[in-house]
Order: C-alpha cells, then sequence, then structure tokens
C-alpha cells in the first residue's frame, strides 16, 4: 500500500521495516536509496535528494544521497531554501 499523507513524498505501509516510523510508513526515497547503497538502513544523517525536484519519483536514477550540508548547499543554490 502507498499514500502521500500530507507531503508529497510517497509512503509505504511496512510496519515491520527497520527503517519505519512509528505510523508504520517508511519514505519510499529512503528505502531505495539504501537498496542502493546494499543497506537495509539508510543512516538518518544521510539525505535523499530528487535530481529532476519531483518528491513522487523515486527512480534510483532520479535520487542523489547527500550529507545535510551537501543537502542543504544544493538547495540553496538552486534558490528552493531561503533565509527568511
Amino acid at each position: 500500500m502507498t499514500w502521500t499523507g500530507s507531503s508529497s513524498y510517497v509512503r509505504l505501509h511496512l510496519p515491520d521495516d527497520p527503517m519505519a516510523r512509528s505510523d508504520g510508513s517508511v519514505l519510499e526515497h529512503r528505502k531505495v536509496a539504501a537498496k542502493m547503497r546494499g543497506v537495509e538502513v539508510l543512516p538518518r544523517d544521510l539525505h535523499v535528494h530528487h535530481r529532476n525536484g519531483n518528491p513522487r519519483d523515486n527512480r534510483p536514477e532520479n535520487l542523489e544521497i547527500l550529507s545535510n550540508s551537501e543537502h542543504w548547499h544544493r538547495h540553496w543554490k538552486d534558490g528552493s531554501f531561503s533565509s527568511t
């Protein structure tokens, strides 16, 4: 089962998954990124960036795994983060 909830990120209902939140959901992009890295759990200090800006496009070729600072700088450069 998939749903988007209040955000536009795709969530999977996987209550037994080690990355599941308290409501049993797993963000699909984090699940795909973990598989890309060959791990079961993607560390929380890593961010998954959608290259084309579409948070529903979770194809591996659209995802980039970044540190917090790399992710912040990427969005700062493209103007999607602001200081206000």
